[in-house]
Formats: structure tokens, C-alpha cells, sequence
């Protein structure tokens, strides 16, 4: 369908905009706070501002979109464009969205969860061209996935496909996750697992010097433990250790249950580099040597923090 299209990444702090012509150039961008603690409508109103504030500073109005496409945090029944869940969003829980903001666009709106949104701009635009079946994996304050399978986003029948944070990887974990539970991948491998691992042995007595680096024990965080683990700190070595085993469970039951033939990885935790994503793929090779001959290629995501309105403006295609 001809027309522009405006790709949204809500956020629990920000809302990024980008605005794109027919042919998927990015035109335009704008940055906002998110404003998370406002009502789901007001906050709904604000983003139908903030757009037209976009729109109309290219001298366009609403009457020419081609669509919207929204990123969401949480969990999404994509048919029906309810947000069921929205991780940062707490008025956003059972609500229809889509219906709410094409009444007040007048616009063709799609909404899907953000890790699905950045899966597919990888693969159509990104480190993901060229997959038969691609999944990626999002490392950051929490561990999200995306699956895209024989090229399409595999969502599941109620959107949830590719929760992979909240896949269990261990029997015995003394970390609590988000969701309550106290086996998910997420909370050895997130950002916020690392941090909660390495205060936890902080606690029981662990000598380190992550509290004087991080200005107290309450502000560590992975980018922290990666900087203590380069000047030799033992328990930031650990930490990274335990990650990126789990990241090669991660991996190895990815490989296991897809058979995909390329595996994309993105987030800040994954600026760590070889230290993490290095050792993760080296552990993976190690638990399943077939992969040597039949590979799940590992690679970065290519598109950065863009990947999320370049996805969303996508799913109006």
C-alpha cells in the first residue's frame, strides 16, 4: 500500500518515532518521555500528538498514512491488538489499543510485542538476511526473544511465542525473576540477573571491588561487573561465567527445538562481547558438536536502537 508509515517503540521511559515513505526510507524521528504512569488513554492521546507534531513538521497529515505499526514491552493477542500484559506499563494490561488508536487516527494500526517487532527488522533489513529460520534474542534489562520461521514471525495462537526469559534453565536458582518464579533464563542471563547474582554473593560475604566501582552495592549493573572483570575481579568473572553458561543452555535448546539456521542477538548485556557472547557460542559448540557441521550461526544485530520503529513501520507492510 503506498502512503508513509510511522513505526512506534513505546518504552517504560521513552517513545521513539520514526516516520518512513513508501518505500521503508526512514524520513524522520522524534524522541519523547514515555510518561508510563499516565492512564493508557491519556497516554494514547500524547502519542496521537507527538505524531501529528511529526507529521506535520514534513508538511504531512494523518490522512497520509498507510499505516501504524507499535512496539510493545510485554505480552500481545496480536489478532485481536489487545495488549494483555505490558512489562513498565501497568495501565496497559487488557487493553485494545489498536481499536483505541485507529479511533483516534483515523489509520490502519498494528501492534505487536518488541522483541517480535526487532526480530523482524533484523530479518528483513538486518544480520538476519538470508535465514531460512532466524531467532533472535535480546539481552538487556530482561532477556526477550523473537522467532521467524520459514520468513515468518511466529507469534503462537495467543502471541506469547518467544518468551524466552521466562523458559526454564535451571532446577535450583536462589534469584527471583520479574514474573515471580525462580527458574527462568532471565534471571542468570539478563542484566538484572547478573546484578542480583553478584549482590547476592556480595551478601553472603564475596570480596570484590563491584560496590566501591558502582558507588554502592545497589548500583551495580552488568556494564559495571564488565568493567570490574577487566581489571581481574573474581567475582565479576564469575558472574559473566554463569551468564554466558546460561546463554549456551539458552542456545542449545533454541538449536534443539527450531533447527534454525541463524541466531541474532542484540541489548546492551551483549556489549560485553566476547567475554559473554564468545564464551556463550564456544559452550554451545561444546554442548551439541553437530552444530559444528549443521550451524546455528551466532552474529549482532545490525540495526541498533532503530530496530525497533523500523520493525513496527514493517508490520504495516
Amino acid at each position: 500500500m503506498p502512503g508513509y508509515r510511522i513505526g512506534v517503540d513505546v518504552g517504560g521511559t521513552k517513545l521513539a518515532y520514526g516516520l518512513f515513505d513508501e518505500h521503508f526510507s526512514l524520513v524522520a524521528t522524534a524522541r519523547e518521555p514515555s510518561a508510563a504512569e499516565l492512564p493508557a488513554d491519556d497516554m494514547l492521546r500524547l502519542m496521537h500528538g507527538h505524531m501529528q507534531e511529526l507529521l506535520c513538521g514534513m508538511g504531512l497529515g494523518m490522512k497520509d498514512l498507510a499505516g501504524i505499526g507499535m512496539a510493545l514491552p510485554g505480552h500481545i493477542y496480536f489478532s485481536r491488538g489487545v495488549i494483555i500484559t505490558a512489562s513498565n506499563l501497568p495501565n496497559w494490561s487488557n487493553y485494545p489499543a489498536k481499536e483505541k488508536l485507529h479511533a483516534l487516527t483515523g489509520a490502519s494500526v498494528v501492534l505487536d510485542n518488541d522483541a517480535n517487532v526487532a526480530a523482524l527488522a533484523e530479518y528483513k533489513l538486518g544480520a538476519g538476511r538470508g535465514a531460512a529460520n532466524m531467532v533472535y534474542l535480546t539481552i538487556s534489562t530482561g532477556l526477550g526473544g523473537g522467532l521467524v520461521l520459514d520468513g515468518k514471525l511466529f507469534r503462537g495462537t495467543y502471541g506469547s511465542a518467544g518468551e524466552l526469559g521466562h523458559t526454564f534453565i535451571t532446577e535450583n536458582d536462589q534469584i527471583t525473576c520479574g514474573c515471580g518464579r525462580t527458574r527462568c533464563a532471565e534471571t542468570i542471563c539478563s542484566g538484572t540477573g547478573m546484578a542480583n547474582y553478584a549482590k547476592m554473593r556480595l551478601a553472603g560475604g564475596a570480596k570484590s571491588i563491584l560496590p566501591e566501582l558502582a558507588g554502592g552495592m545497589e548500583h551495580i549493573t552488568a556494564r559495571i561487573i564488565g568493567e570490574a572483570e577487566k581489571r581481574g575481579d573474581a567475582l565479576a568473572a564469575e558472574t559473566i561465567d554463569r551468564a554466558a553458561n546460561g546463554l549456551a543452555t539458552v542456545f542449545y535448546n533454541l538449536y534443539q527445538t527450531f533447527g534454525c539456521d541463524r541466531l541474532v542477538y542484540g541489548g546492551g548485556v551483549a556489549k560485553l562481547g566476547e567475554r559473554l557472547m564468545g564464551k556463550a557460542e564456544e559452550r554451545f559448540y561444546e554442548l551439541i558438536p553437530m552444530a559444528k557441521e549443521y550451524p546455528m550461526t551466532i552474529v549482532p544485530a545490525e540495526l541498533g536502537d532503530n530496530a525497533g520503529i523500523i520493525g513496527a513501520a514493517l508490520l504495516t507492510a
